[in-house]
This record gives structure tokens, sequence and C-alpha cells, in this order.
């Protein structure tokens, strides 16, 4: 602490052009967003130091510069002209879209990294310019959830689209809409594109009656959703005519407008609402960095430091500053100061001359690692640690291209409900459900007549009738009401992680396959693609399973004698009680039980499909068990037909729920995110076959990629994988209460990876069993030395497992 308080100054200039905001909102937010990274940074609260590789402290901090342009092109060139060769700044921060193009051919020519926070279109990026740097997502994403949502669970088909082509980032954004919609079509048959209406501002400005007439005709070509692009102004006006004409749309999706403060209140509460939208940012989506903590206490503090809650614009400002911050830090963390050279921890450091270190590569000594050193100028290698970022902010995740745009974006479709504007999508971010489609208005006919009709009855009996049907109607629904608020409280846990089979799109159902297992199932739930997973070694006691209950009955009267002779564990031989029974010795089928296998050849909950005829007592024999296949002998636990008995143990669903609570507690980037659980996915799986809700990850396992031909992992992909396994294996290993049993499957069979070929860890259910232990269906004694052994001997086993699975990595297809 002494020495941090003692670091000297490393200063960095940087600077932006940026007009008021009546030119422009955003160019305010984007200084205003700047300019809160920047205060902070020079408080006590906000220091970020870097510690150099001869052990010395410096403190980064950031001279900000803004000038007004007033919104005049000309000023604005002549200005950025000034900030780049007179004031001579470091690093560069773009403004508004429309100087973006001119920002970055200036900041290329002139060799300085430009930052854009605020530009978001393809075309600028394509321009491959080496110092030009994009925190943005492109903006031919933001219609993608939607336009899913729509054909998946809104029951859209037929849509309609429209678009000001003076604008590209209307034109872009639609076009974009129009081809994912093409591609739709090859999911559900009956979503149709019926129109795409482009137009120019003269078009619009010549006909009065041109919005109109777009209304017009998106209702004469039958149209049950439109998407479209436009500005604010007629952006209200055509949601205004839909409401007018009440015209029912089970979705309206428009760019930027429902974003916008005084949407809602401009075009009616009424005509607003369900209104789609897609914004980069929202202050209650869930994105956090180390910095600012959540974007809700970002947003606390914007609004702290000025009167107001903070844009998307202004997030994004913030965070592009933050990020440029992190790889100054992270490149010169590994670094030397050849000026500094012989200084003692007593004396003052002197001032370095930032120029000096960033443009003069004698200046800075730095490393790649150990024995490599970097033959590059201090700037060039904060450039290149730039684009290899990768970091969580308060703005989301940011991962570069070979373009230098940031592709681990997420973009936020939005929704408008009850005036409010609500983050909907992804599932991983959203703070209110979508509504997907729109509820249709109510019917608006009515009978009319001088008096009431009540057939036979008079008017005193008909309100006498009334009355009375009310009142057991109210006294009824208090009751319903009663109960099943009593019934959420027991079921808090159902609540929040089991799925209905009614929710999902399935897409590939599961498939049974050699070698004991399951190939997943893909399915959309609420517009996000998700991997379906059967878990053969839960059987749902829901299901009556003759065979299940005879292997039940035969467990119940030989326990202690089998339980007994099971030697080779690996844990102390656990006492089970089966909870219920029935006359006939079969196992009471409550709906509240499940059934979860485990291997007796391991003592642990776990998946193991192999016949245990010698364990169990059972005539048929381990061959003829093995001679049916896996999958038959999987299907015969629930035809009732199979003859080889499974050693299992009997847990409430309460218990279940709590194995998937606790795996879905554990948060990683390198660990698959669990979503939710379905009982059953009948007719897909057997009736009694529960199914995993997991996030998709796109390349599939890591096992089958080695295996595959076609694909190649370089040394990069490969090491890129050895990091985050590293990293998710630290992470579970340090897990208490309790501990993690073994967790990599031989031949890394549960790790899979991402569309950017980075790997994550499926964490089976076996290895968080002991999250049960003390309950009274499975007790486990054990002391503290053999629990400190046991989890030293897990760690171990995967350990072993993983340096198998890295010798296969490195060796595979050589």
């Amino acid at each position: 602490a002494a020495a941090a308080a003692a670091a000297h100054e490393l200063s960095f200039s940087v600077g932006i052009i940026a007009g008021q905001a009546d030119c422009w909102s955003g160019a305010e937010d984007a200084h205003l967003g700047h300019l809160l990274f920047a205060t902070k940074l020079a408080s006590e609260a906000g220091a970020m130091h870097v510690l150099d590789r001869d052990g010395i402290y410096h403190r980064i901090l950031f001279n900000y510069t803004r000038y007004n342009d007033g919104c005049e092109p000309q000023r604005h060139e002549a200005l950025l002209s000034k900030l780049i060769n007179d004031d001579q700044v470091h690093f560069v921060f773009g403004s508004s879209p429309a100087f973006a193009h001119q920002e970055s051919i200036m900041a290329k020519d002139s060799g300085r990294l430009i930052y854009h926070c605020c530009h978001g279109q393809d075309e600028l990026y394509e321009l491959d310019m080496s110092h030009v740097f994009g925190i943005q997502a492109s903006n031919s994403r933001y219609p993608d959830q939607a336009l899913k949502s729509m054909a998946l669970a809104g029951g859209v088909s037929r849509l309609f689209i429209f678009s000001l082509e003076d604008d590209n980032f209307t034109a872009s954004t639609c076009q974009a809409a129009a081809y994912h919609a093409k591609d739709l079509q090859q999911l559900h048959s009956s979503f149709k594109l019926v129109q795409h209406r482009r137009y120019t501002n003269k078009e619009a400005a010549d006909d009065p009656l041109f919005y109109e007439k777009i209304v017009d005709e998106a209702i004469r070509m039958k149209a049950d959703a439109v998407l479209g692009c436009e500005l604010m102004e007629p952006s209200i006006n055509i949601t205004q005519l839909f409401h007018a004409k009440q015209y029912y749309l089970k979705a309206l999706w428009l760019t930027t407008a429902p974003t916008q403060p005084g949407f809602a209140a401009a075009a009616g509460l009424d005509a607003a609402e369900n209104v789609l939208s897609a914004t980069q940012w929202h202050p209650q989506a869930h994105f956090t960095d180390a910095y600012f903590g959540t974007a809700a206490q970002y947003s606390t503090e914007f609004e702290a430091a000025f009167g107001k809650q903070p844009s998307e614009v202004a997030a994004a400002a913030t965070a592009t500053a933050y990020s440029l911050a992190m790889a100054l830090k992270e490149a010169f963390e590994l670094c030397r100061f050849p000026d500094l050279a012989g200084l003692n921890s007593n004396q003052t450091a002197p001032a370095l001359d930032m120029d000096r270190v960033l443009f003069n590569q004698s200046a800075v000594d730095c490393v790649a690692e150990p024995g490599m050193p970097v033959t590059a100028t201090g700037y060039e290698w904060v450039r290149y640690q730039l684009a290899k970022q990768r970091l969580d902010t308060i703005f989301g995740k940011i991962e570069f291209d070979e373009f230098r745009r940031n592709i681990a974006k997420e973009v936020v479709t939005v929704q408008v409900q009850s005036g409010v504007v609500e983050a909907v999508m992804p599932l991983e971010l959203v703070n209110k459900d979508l509504v997907m489609p729109a509820p249709a208005p109510p019917s608006s006919h009515h009978t009319h007549g001088s008096h009431p009709k009540f057939g036979e009855l008079s008017q005193e009996a008909f309100i006498a009738v009334v009355i009375v049907c009310g009142s057991s109607c109210i006294l009824t629904l208090m009751g319903i009401q009663g109960y099943l608020y009593r019934r959420r409280r027991a079921n808090s846990l159902d609540s929040q992680l089991v799925i209905e089979p009614k929710e999902l799109q399935i897409i590939n159902a599961p498939e049974c396959q050699w070698e004991d297992s399951w190939e997943s199932g893909k399915a959309m739930y609420k517009g996000t693609l998700v991997s379906l997973d059967p878990l053969p070694e839960i059987w749902n006691a829901g299901v009556v399973d003759p065979a299940r209950s005879s292997i039940l009955k035969q467990m119940r009267e030989e326990k202690s004698a089998k339980l007994a002779s099971t030697k080779e564990s690996i844990l102390p031989t656990p006492t089970l009680e089966i909870q219920g029974s029935s006359e006939g010795g079969s196992i009471s089928e409550s709906q509240a039980d499940i059934e979860m296998g485990v291997s007796p050849k391991t003592s642990r909950l776990g998946f193991s499909y192999k016949a245990l005829a010698d364990i169990e007592g059972s005539s048929a024999s381990q061959s003829e068990c093995d001679s049916n296949g896996p999958c038959s002998t999987k299907r015969a636990k629930f035809s009732g037909s199979g003859t080889c008995p499974v050693f299992t143990m009997i847990l409430s669903r309460y218990e279940v729920l709590k194995l998937f609570w606790r795996s879905r507690c554990l948060q990683h980037p390198s660990a698959v995110p669990v979503i939710g659980i379905v009982w059953s996915l009948a007719p897909h799986l057997p009736p009694s076959m529960p199914v995993l809700v997991r996030e998709c990850q796109e390349l599939g396992s890591l096992a089958s990629v080695m295996e595959n031909e076609t694909m190649t992992l370089d040394a990069v992909k490969q090491f890129d994988i050895v990091k985050d396994l590293s990293s998710a294996l630290a992470y579970l290993h340090t897990q208490e209460n309790p501990a993690m049993k073994p967790i990599l499957h031989p031949r890394l069979e549960g790790v899979l990876l991402d569309k950017h070929c980075r790997a994550r860890v499926c964490v089976p259910l076996a290895a968080l069993s002991d999250a049960l232990t003390g309950k009274a269906t499975v007790r486990v004694e054990r002391t503290r030395e053999n629990a400190r052994a046991l989890a030293h001997e897990w760690e171990l086993t995967d350990v072993q497992t993983f340096g198998i699975g890295l010798a296969n990595l490195f060796t595979a297809g050589a």
C-alpha cells in the first residue's frame, strides 16, 4: 500500500471532438461517459496501478480534452487536426456516427489509435484500418433475436418490412433483417417475408399521407408482424396509425425510437405497449465489471455525477475508456523502464516522458513472456494488448475480431411494457419476460338496446343471481389463490428451474447412441438456442415402471448384504433409505420422488448404464446384459422388459432440484451455464427420463472436433483450450460445502466448444452429489481428515484425466 501511494504517474493524453446536445444528444452523452471514467481514475477510490517488471508502481491517469465542434463538419475536422497535431494526444475517442469515417482516416494517417464508442456499422471496420477499434455490436444483429422469437414462439407467418434507404443505419439494419427472415423460413416453413418496402426521405416528404399508405399496404398484405427501420418521428406516426386503425399485430419492431425517452408518451401508452426494439445497453441488464460493479451501480454513480440516467452511448463511452486503461495496464505490467534503472525503494521516481515511452523503442523493455522480448514501441505493444483483450465491462463483453470490432457484445432486445422500456432478450440479460405474441385486443362489439334483457329472470332476480354467483366465485378464487400461494412458496426451486415442454421449440430431439451415451438435442427456448441433454441416470418416479419397481424391491430386501459386499468404493458405505413402499414389495409411485442411478463400481452418483447382476444378485449375467447393447439396456429400464438391475438411490424432487440449483450457481466463463430441467420430453424420450437444458455450444464436444479431419485446432486454439480448462478446474476445485467430486470425463467428453472455439466444461451431476449429504435419504459419515483426503483424491483424478486429455489434444492428427 505504501509503494502504491508513492507510485508516480503514467499520464496519457486522450481527447474527443463532441458537440452539444442540440445537434446530437449522443455526442454530449459520449463526452460525459468519458469524463466520468477520467474523473474516477484520478480519484483515490478509482486509482489504477501498474507494477512493472522491476517492482516499481505506476499510477495510470488520463489527461482528458474535449472540444465542441458546434456540429459543423469543417470545424470538426479542424479541431480534430488540432487535437492530434497541436495537442498531440496519445489516443483519440470517436464521437458521433456522422463523423466516424472522417475521424478514422485522420487517426490512421497520423498513426493515432482511435476507439469508437458509438459506431456499430460494418462498413467502417471492413476497411481494416489498423488503428481503428470499435466497442459496439454490429447494427446488422439488432433484429435477429426478435425475428427468431416471431418465427419460433410468436406464431408469425407474414412479416412486412419497411426501411428508410437514405440513412445507412436504417437501410443496413433492415437489409440484414430481410436476409435473416429468409433464413428463418428454413426453420419454420409457414414464416414468410411478404414485402420489403424501401423508400427515400424525398418520397416521404412529397406525400403527406405517405406513412398512412405504408400502414395500409401492410394491412393489405395481411401482415401479422411488422419490422421497421426509421427515425423517431416517423416511428411514432406509424405506431399511432396501427393503433388507430385497430389492426392487430402479433409483433411490431422498430429501430432505436422505442428506446428513446418520451417515445411511449408521444405515441400513447396503449399504442406503444409491447413494441419491440434493440439497444446496445440497458441499465437493468446483467452486465458487470471489476471497476464499476453492475450496470445498475454504474447508473447510480453516473446519475450522482451528472443528475441524469446514463444512455447507452454514455455507458459505451465509459466502457471504451475503461477498456483502453486496462490495455495500458496489461501492456506495461510486462515492461521495465530503462530510464528508471538503478532506483531503490527509497528514491523518488522521476517523471517519465510519455511520448518517449510510447514512441521510442529504447524507452521500454517489454516481454510477451519470460525469454520472449517484444521488438516494438510501447504504442504498438499497447495496440497489440488491446487487440487481444477479453474483458467484462458494464457495457458487456469485449473481444475483437480481425477487423478490431467487438464480436462478443450481445445486443439487448427491449420491449415497451406499461410505458417502461424493459430488457427481454437474450435470456441471460433480461429483467422482464418477453411478451410474444402481443395479446389480442378485446372485442369492440356491443349489443345495443333501450333495455337490458335477462331472459326469463326479472331484473331483481338477475341481480341476486349475479351477487350469489359472484360471491361464490370470489371465495373460490380466494381459496385457489391461497393454495397457489402456499404451493409457490413450497416449490420456489421448481418455479425457477423447471421448464415446461410446451415452452420448447424442438429442432432436433435427443437420440440414443452407442457407448452408453445419448446425443444431445437442440431447441429454441425464449428465442435462445439451447441444448437438450437427456439424464438417463435420473428416473422420474411419477411414471409407473414394473421393471424398476422389481429392482427396488430386491434392493430393499437385500440392501444390507449388498452394500457390505461393495468393497471397492472410494467412499464410506452410504446408508440408503427407500421412501415409501406398498403391498407386493413395489415402491410407492409418488409424484414427489425420482430415482437417481448410482454406479456400484464407484459408489458415486454417476453416469453408469452397465448391468450389475453380479452385485445386485440378479439372475441375468453381465454378458447377457451387455449383449443387448447399451441403448437397448436403457430402453428396457422404461419398458419394463429389462433384466439387468441397477443400484438406485431414492431422492425427492426437491433434492434433485437442489442438485440443479447447485449446478446453476456455478458461475464461470468456462463452465456451461445450466438453464433448467424438463421432467419429461415424451414422446421424444421415455416418459420417465428428465432432460437438462443448457446453453448451446455451437461447435459441440472437443472430442468430436478432435476426431473431425475437416477441422484443425492450431496451436493458438489448443493453448486457449488449455487455459480455459485450467481456469475452470481451478475454480471448480475451490468449491466448498460441498467439495466437487471428479469433473472431467475420459477423453474430455464433457468439454464443449463455443463458436469462438473456446472451451467450456459441462459439470456432471455426479460431481455435485455431496450437496445432499446429511439428508434422510443418503447419510454418509466422514471425518474431516477423510473429507480432505477424498477431496484431494478427486482433484488428482481430474488432474490425471486433464493430462491424458491434453496429450490427446496435442497429438490429435499427428
